[in-house]
């Protein structure tokens, strides 16, 4: 399912039972195309940086790019390790 697709459904879901909800949208956050859709939304919208300090120059300039972002945040939202850098 793509992402937009997704948020269709989550949508309608929520404007035909307004009073549901929606307990276990985990599984939802980790999948890699919303990772991906996510990072270029930030991406385009030149996006401050996070808790972290890490710009989007910075991680465009990182020897992984966005791909290795996005396959580490993948990894550590599915293993629900996730942490900001500096707060490790």
């Amino acid at each position: 399912m793509k992402v937009f697709e997704l948020r269709q459904k989550l949508y309608g879901k929520a404007k035909r039972e307004p009073k549901f909800r929606f307990y276990a949208l985990y599984d939802r956050i980790w999948r890699r195309d919303v990772l991906e859709a996510s990072w270029d939304l930030v991406a385009s919208n030149d996006g401050a940086p996070g808790v972290d300090g890490v710009s989007i120059a910075e991680v465009i300039n990182s020897p992984r790019g966005p791909a290795g972002l996005v396959d580490d945040l993948h990894q550590e939202l599915r293993t629900k390790r996730t942490c900001p850098a500096n707060s490790r």
